[in-house]
């Protein structure tokens, strides 16, 4: 395996915090050579239980995308392996590919390919190297040509992993923001999958009937086994709380909200939260504009999501949103956010560590980035106590490129 060799700070793709509970840290950044070539954004980085980090991104060349991932070794990447590549694929600032892994190994991949020629209507594409990446299926059967999206994937076991995504069935191929004569048995949906390795669905359920319908979603694997979802609901009266679900005993329990911030708003903020477990908490992050006041909130959770916290805040007083969100072994968290600044066309990604009482542990200014939707969503995982982060970087011609961060 070739590894790509270390370089200056401003050539950083991916970035590694070092996360003890004192709050006098400091911190050495090393650089590391993006993997990704080309014209690249669109990246998610995700490790898996042994704590292996994998990087996904997309790259674009005239019509056509090409997913690649990458594993770190070392603080090092490994070259790029191209999982797949079209013309027809449905790319998007919010709604991006991802992988999974099990065993220091890719199980699975997702994208979004075309359905139809409405631009709402695509499909989840699920392929696994077991399969061959070039027999993707979708985790859905309805065949509908409309959206299916906003996908988190969880790996169960060596041969069996969980799809989650946004499901537009029922929504007549309406766009954003509409339902048919108002009715919410016309909305999105959220549902789930259960697969194997080879892509067989084992189990299929609705999670919802009544969802955000761009806001991503979020899962996480319970320390006894089960699945925790959480994502962005909507009422008959256009209240957009998040909502979580557990699955139990073969079934979705029926949702409730994390906190009831009463966000009224007739159209999707594209602003989905984030959901991560240990062995004791469960913690959800996520962003709302209730009371026309944006705000970044976290809530803990200490029975397994059945309850949460009173959420506290903590912007710095412009967020965009764009939140993720680690939880560590001392119950310790980490949240992520991207803050606006006074010039709007400017942000930064901006993280902060807290205890599980919600005491502030220190924070950081993470990166300088662009505020635009092509920046796109920074995200975090986390490996042997350390956080491994990627952001997408605009240069002044426009052109995308994965940053990243090291610090130790």
């Amino acid at each position: 395996m070739r590894f790509l060799p270390i370089l200056s700070i401003s050539l950083l793709i991916s970035f590694i915090i070092s996360c003890s509970s004192t709050t006098n840290n400091t911190f050495e950044i090393t650089a590391i050579q993006a993997p990704s070539q080309n014209e690249a954004a669109l990246s998610n980085i995700m490790s898996d239980e042994d704590g292996n980090v994998f990087l996904s991104w997309v790259e674009t060349n005239d019509k056509v995308a090409s997913l690649y991932y990458s594993k770190l070794d070392s603080n090092r990447w490994s070259s790029p392996t191209l999982i797949s590549s079209s013309d027809n694929w449905f790319v998007n600032w919010a709604d991006f590919p991802s992988v999974i892994a099990r065993n220091g190994e890719i199980q699975a991949a997702h994208w979004l390919n075309k359905s139809g020629q409405s631009t709402y209507a695509y499909d989840v594409n699920i392929a696994t190297p077991q399969a061959g990446w070039t027999n993707a299926k979708a985790p859905h059967s309805d065949g509908t040509k409309t959206e299916h999206g906003f996908v988190s994937m969880e790996s169960l076991s060596d041969s069996t992993f969980l799809a989650v995504w946004l499901d537009g069935r029922n929504t007549d191929g309406a766009g954003h923001g509409m339902q048919a004569d108002n009715k919410l048995d016309h909305a999105m949906t959220i549902r789930s999958a259960v697969l194997n390795n080879n892509l067989e669905v084992i189990e299929e359920h609705e999670i919802d009937a009544s969802v955000c319908d761009c806001c991503g979603t979020s899962t996480t694997v319970l320390p006894d086994g089960s699945f925790i979802s959480a994502f962005r609901n909507r009422t008959q009266d256009e209240i957009r709380d998040i909502y979580v679900s557990k699955f139990v005993d073969g079934n979705w329990t029926e949702s409730k909200a994390v906190h009831n911030d009463n966000w009224k708003i007739a159209a999707c903020p594209v602003n989905g939260p984030m959901i991560k477990a240990n062995e004791e908490i469960v913690a959800v992050s996520w962003f709302t504009a209730a009371n026309n006041e944006s705000r970044v909130k976290v809530a803990i959770s200490e029975d397994l999501g059945d309850s949460f916290s009173a959420p506290i805040i903590v912007d710095k007083g412009n967020p965009l949103g764009r939140v993720d969100l680690e939880v560590f072994d001392d119950n310790s968290f980490f949240v992520t956010w991207v803050e606006r600044k006074e010039d709007r066309t400017k942000a930064t990604f901006i993280g902060k560590h807290y205890k599980k009482d919600g005491t502030l542990l220190n924070e950081y200014d993470i990166a300088e980035m662009s505020s635009s939707r092509k920046s796109g969503f920074p995200r975090i995982t986390q490996s042997n106590g350390n956080l491994i982060a990627t952001y997408t970087h605009i240069n002044e011609e426009g052109q995308t490129t994965i940053k990243t961060l090291i610090l130790d």
